[in-house]
């Protein structure tokens, strides 16, 4: 049997375990983290979960690029041990159809969240303008000229 040589491709394929964290810093600004947790160093972040999913899948590339190239060792995902050849594709194709439909929703929800900020921010907007027409009105109202 003819030994598959591993290239960038096939550790696409393989079923790497993806960590995501949100973080929130002490002037109340949020991120998101990214990682596979079996590729040390292989972490990278986003202002959505979508930026770092996506900031991931380059980082991705180019590490294993670099491994490839140094001749280092890559980590592959434990769950290989339980799998033959065959599985691993099949489980690797679902993993990356769950990602695909994962990535979709977080766009959709980074999309819908972009969508709350701007309506919030023109109430605010509006909030002031009332207010401001209000202090006009009782300015106007209060001043009886002399």
């Amino acid at each position: 049997m003819k030994v598959k040589e591993k290239d960038l491709e096939y550790y696409k394929r393989l079923p790497y375990s993806l960590r995501m964290e949100l973080i929130t810093e002490e002037d109340k600004t949020t991120y998101w983290t990214a990682e596979f947790a079996e590729l040390r160093g292989c972490k990278t972040d986003g202002e959505t979960e979508a930026d770092a999913v996506a900031n991931l899948q380059g980082l991705f590339d180019e590490y294993i690029a670099a491994h490839l190239e140094m001749k280092s060792d890559i980590p592959e995902p434990a769950q290989l041990l339980e799998f033959g050849e065959n599985d691993v594709l099949e489980v690797a194709s679902i993993k990356a159809t769950i990602q695909v439909k994962w990535l979709s929703m977080a766009k959709q929800k980074s999309k819908i969240t972009d969508e709350l900020r701007k309506a919030a921010e023109e109430i605010t907007d509006t909030e002031e303008e009332v207010r401001y027409q209000e202090y006009r009105r009782e300015k106007t109202e209060t001043y009886v000229p002399a």
